[in-house]
C-alpha cells in the first residue's frame, strides 16, 4: 500500500511570522511518523522560513507570487501574495505534478485563504483540514482545528458546514514531543527556581519580531536587579537581529540565541518569560513556565485574553511599558503567584495534541 499523501499549504514571512510554520511543521512531523509521505507548499515571501522545513527532511514545492489582489474582503488577503484562484490552480498542479495523483489530505494554516481557495481544491477529492484561531471567515472542509483555549462551536456557526468535523480546544494544540514531558518532572524543575528566587528570564517576542518589542524588554529587564541572566530567543530572519546582538553584546546577564533547537531544555532553565501571545505560548504552558504576555496581532489577543482568565499569564501593554514589566516580575516571583501559575498553565494541555490531530487524520482517511 502506498503511504497516504499530504499536501500543507502554509506561508512565513516578516509580516506574517513563522508560528503557521512550525504548528505545520510539528503536525507534519507526527504525521511521518505514522507512515505518510509529506510535503509544504509555500511562496516565498520576504523572510520565509522554508528553510527549515527542508532542515527537518520535508520538500517544499514553491508557487508564484503575484501582485495582491484587490477584491478579496479578507483582512489579512495581503499575506497571500496574489489571489485565491491562481493560488490554488498554482496548488493543484504543483501537488499533482509531485505525488502524480492528488493528495490524500490537504491541511491548509493561512490567514489570507478561506472558503473560495478550499473549494477550489477539494474538487481533487482531498479530504481538507483547515487550521485557524481567528474564526473570521468561512472554510469548505471536511475537518477544522482551532486550538484556542475556550473555543466553542458555535464560534463558527455559519462558516462552516454542519457536516464539518470540529477539532477545538487546547487538547488539540499542536506541539513537538520535547513538550511532552512528566508532570512531576516539570514540577520539580520550577520548585528549584523558585528556590533560587527565579532570577532567569527568558524572552520570545515572536521569531522576526518585526516590531523590535525585544529592545524595550531588554531595555526593562537591565533595571531589574533581580534578573540574574536572560536569554534571548530570535529567528534568523528577524529584521532587528543585528540590533539586538549589539545590546546583548554590551550586557554580561543577556545572552542572544538564534534558532534554537532544543526549545523545551531551554524553557526548563528559565523560571519567568517574556514573550509575545503566538503559538510558543502553548510550549511555555506546557512546561509550566509562567511570565507575561504582549500581544500586537488579533490571534495573539484572543490567545493572551484566554490564558490570562485562566490564570495562566500576566498581560504586557504594548507598546512595552517598562515600569509595567518590572511591577509584574515582582508580583510573578511572590511564592504563591507563581506555584499557582505553574499550576494554572500545566491544565491548559499535556503537550499531546499533535497525536491526537494525527491519528484523526489517518483514522478517518481509513474510513473513506
Amino acid at each position: 500500500m502506498s503511504k497516504r499523501a499530504v499536501a500543507i499549504r502554509v506561508d512565513s514571512g516578516r509580516c506574517i511570522g513563522i508560528g503557521h510554520v512550525m504548528r505545520c511543521l510539528t503536525l507534519a512531523q507526527q504525521l511521518r511518523v505514522c507512515g505518510c509521505e509529506v510535503v509544504f507548499v509555500s511562496k516565498p515571501h520576504l523572510g520565509h522560513v522554508a528553510s527549515l522545513c527542508e532542515q527537518a527532511g520535508f520538500l517544499v514545492l514553491f508557487l508564484a507570487l503575484r501582485a495582491n489582489s484587490t477584491s478579496s474582503e479578507l483582512e489579512h488577503a495581503v499575506w497571500l501574495g496574489g489571489d485565491q484562484s491562481d493560488d490554488a490552480t498554482q496548488f493543484n498542479q504543483a501537488v499533482s505534478l509531485h505525488f502524480g495523483r492528488s493528495a490524500d489530505w490537504i491541511v491548509v494554516d493561512h490567514y489570507g485563504i478561506d472558503a473560495h481557495w478550499e473549494g477550489l481544491v477539494s474538487k481533487t477529492g482531498a479530504c481538507l483540514l483547515a487550521i485557524d484561531d481567528l474564526a473570521d471567515r468561512s472554510h469548505i472542509c471536511e475537518w477544522l482545528l482551532d486550538q484556542t483555549l475556550g473555543r466553542r462551536c458555535e464560534d463558527y456557526l455559519a462558516k462552516v458546514a454542519a457536516s464539518t468535523h470540529m477539532l477545538l480546544g487546547s487538547e488539540y494544540v499542536l506541539l513537538r514531543e520535547e513538550f511532552s514531558l512528566p508532570r512531576k518532572e516539570i514540577i520539580e524543575t520550577r520548585e528549584r527556581g523558585l528556590a533560587c528566587k527565579l532570577g532567569r528570564v527568558l524572552v520570545m517576542m515572536g521569531g522576526t519580531d518585526h516590531l523590535d518589542l525585544t529592545t524595550e524588554v531588554l531595555k526593562g529587564l537591565n533595571e531589574d536587579d533581580s534578573t540574574h541572566s536572560v536569554t534571548v530567543v530570535l529567528g534568523l530572519t528577524a529584521p532587528h537581529l543585528t540590533h539586538v546582538k549589539d545590546v546583548c553584546r554590551n550586557n554580561p546577564k543577556f545572552t542572544l540565541s538564534v534558532n534554537p533547537t532544543q526549545m523545551a531544555a531551554l524553557m526548563l532553565e528559565h523560571d519567568l518569560c517574556i514573550g509575545a501571545a503566538g503559538g510558543s505560548a502553548w510550549e511555555r504552558c506546557a512546561l509550566g513556565l509562567p511570565g507575561t504576555l504582549a500581544a500586537f496581532a488579533l490571534n495573539q489577543r484572543l490567545i493572551a485574553e484566554a490564558l490570562v482568565a485562566n490564570g495562566a499569564t500576566m498581560l504586557l501593554s504594548h507598546p512595552i511599558d517598562q515600569s509595567q514589566l518590572l511591577i509584574q516580575l515582582a508580583q510573578l516571583r511572590q511564592p504563591e503567584q507563581y506555584q499557582a501559575m505553574v499550576n494554572n498553565c500545566l491544565q491548559i494541555g499535556d503537550g499531546r495534541g499533535a497525536h491526537r490531530v494525527a491519528n484523526t487524520m489517518l483514522q478517518e482517511r481509513a474510513s473513506v
